[in-house]
């Protein structure tokens, strides 16, 4: 048995490298792009590990210059449509920022969680998180029961209880916050596929509007996995 506890167009490209005990472990790219229609400032890893650099080509990376390609045009209709009532008028620029944690890693794993920042207008932007955890012996890239060696039912229970406990007492506003959190933990894959793991602590975040109303923010719950 697991013993399991919880614990409380302007463009400039930089590359730099991130050492540990003497050793390279990853280089970083930075991209900064700013025009009348996009902002943005990129900020990704490269770990010299084809299935974790793949990976993140794929779905980070990718994810920006598919968004380039578009935004140009969503721009444009934005603007068109603004100019109806006022011929001077130029929508806001659009924004698209990506950042990451710094990389976990051990003899065993890597693990890093991303998170991308997109602004079209509206209240608020939209936060998305992504992660990967790589295990060095298998040459693969882990779910969260094979990184765990729990089940999913065990991780939803556990994180149930923790953020139960976080955010049951916060203002409701008519809201069931409990029915809230058991919808968002249910014990399906989508609901547990970022996280990052060390080998001994297991990090579960939850995005906005997954647990809880935008307002509380982005959560997380760790546990201890001996």
């Amino acid at each position: 048995m697991k013993k399991i506890v919880f614990l409380g167009v302007l463009s400039i490209l930089a590359v730099s490298l991130c050492f540990a005990g003497g050793a390279k472990d990853y280089e970083t790219t930075k991209t900064t792009d700013k025009d009348n229609y996009l902002e943005s400032k990129v900020s990704y890893p490269t770990f010299n590990i084809p299935v974790l650099d793949e990976a993140i080509q794929a779905s980070i990376v990718q994810a920006y210059e598919d968004f380039k390609v578009t935004s140009k045009t969503d721009w444009e209709e934005h603007t068109a449509f603004l100019q109806q009532e006022n011929p001077e008028a130029v929508a806001h620029p659009y924004v698209y920022q990506i950042s990451y944690d710094k990389p976990l890693i051990t003899d065993k794993y890597v693990s890093v969680l991303f998170t991308t920042y997109m602004f079209e207008g509206g209240a608020h932007g939209i936060t998305k998180l992504t992660s990967f955890t790589y295990d060095k012996e298998q040459d693969k890239l882990l779910s969260i029961t094979e990184a765990s060696g729990m089940t999913l039912e065990e991780i939803a229970s556990l994180c149930q209880l923790k953020l139960k406990a976080d955010l049951e007492s916060e203002p409701s506003s008519g809201v069931d916050r409990a029915a809230w959190i058991e919808e968002g933990t249910k014990p399906e894959e989508q609901n547990f596929r970022i996280f990052t793991f060390d080998g001994t602590i297991l990090t579960v975040y939850f995005e906005h509007y997954t647990v809880a109303p935008y307002a509380a923010g982005i959560q997380k719950v760790e546990i201890l996995c001996n």
